[in-house]
């Protein structure tokens, strides 16, 4: 594909991926599952996990003699090592990345201005974020493509998103920090709400497991009807099951009305200081 129309978006695709862990190796394994992967290309001195190592569509590598000579054969370059290793990285192998293949990063808080020290702002990027739900398919990303990505490479990548879960393009690539605080971060509010909810649950008398298994499987239930009827708002949702003067109305006055701030109020406040966050990283 290599950013040029020659190559059909129904083609499967040959992937470079530096760095397997976690987020890496949760996409790649959405993207074998799909069936959209004909070669990925591992390069990774930290090995992977078990369950990927005899995987005929994958060639685990060490050397950058080998990576130049993969990502010559590539359709896309997608780096999934932590930000912090990032300088490093592209510091070893940013000469080796040719100048029309488009690389895609889900490093938390680098823009493209960070990696066009390397590879030039001209160059073909694409920067995702996705969440830790992608490693079950059921993840939300976003994405923000630079002017230079042909829009067979954008296809591409919509096949790659899809294949683990769900996603929206970003036409400014700022608003990268805000998906990150809202759906990057999103999951680990989630679950310290599950943590809230069944200490509330102890409070009033559950043993552990009890409180657990209420508190999980009210979130899980939740969730699901939410999915199951995607016409429907968050806000009938809730009032389908208020009623008034009753148990659930008397809980919702508390978390809608709480002083100093309600739920809403605090929610507000924690993405703000997950996107101020992910500004800073940029910036560092």
């Amino acid at each position: 594909m290599n950013n040029k129309p020659t190559a059909a978006t129904s083609d499967k695709l040959n992937i470079t991926l530096i760095g397997c862990g976690n987020m890496g190796g949760a996409m790649l394994r959405g993207w074998l599952k799909a069936g959209i992967i004909n070669k990925a290309y591992i390069y990774t001195r930290s090995g992977i996990a078990e369950d990927l190592q005899h995987n005929a569509y994958i060639e685990n590598f060490t050397d950058t003699a080998t990576l130049q000579q993969n990502l010559g054969a590539s359709d896309l370059l997608t780096l999934a090592v932590k930000p912090q290793g990032m300088a490093a990285l592209m510091d070893e192998i940013g000469t080796t990345i040719p100048k029309t293949l488009p690389v895609m990063s889900v490093a938390a808080g680098l823009s493209q201005n960070f990696f066009s020290k390397y590879i030039g702002m001209d160059h073909p990027f694409i920067r995702v974020m996705p969440n830790t739900p992608s490693a079950i398919g059921r993840g939300m990303s976003g994405a923000y493509a630079s002017p230079s990505v042909h829009p067979t490479s954008k296809a591409a990548v919509n096949a790659l998103l899809s294949a683990i879960g769900h996603y929206i393009w970003v036409e400014d690539e700022a608003q990268i920090d805000a998906v990150t605080a809202v759906s990057g971060s999103g999951p680990a509010y989630i679950f310290h709400f599950i943590e809230a909810l069944t200490a509330a649950a102890k409070s009033i008398g559950f043993d552990d497991t009890s409180a657990t298994a209420l508190a999980r499987q009210t979130v899980i239930g939740a969730a699901a009807l939410a999915n199951a009827q995607p016409d429907i708002d968050a806000a009938t949702l809730r009032k389908n099951v208020t009623s008034p003067g009753g148990t659930t109305e008397a809980g919702l006055k508390v978390l809608m009305e709480h002083d100093p701030v309600n739920l809403e109020e605090l929610l507000t406040e924690t993405v703000k200081a997950a996107e101020q966050r992910g500004k800073e990283l940029g910036k560092a």
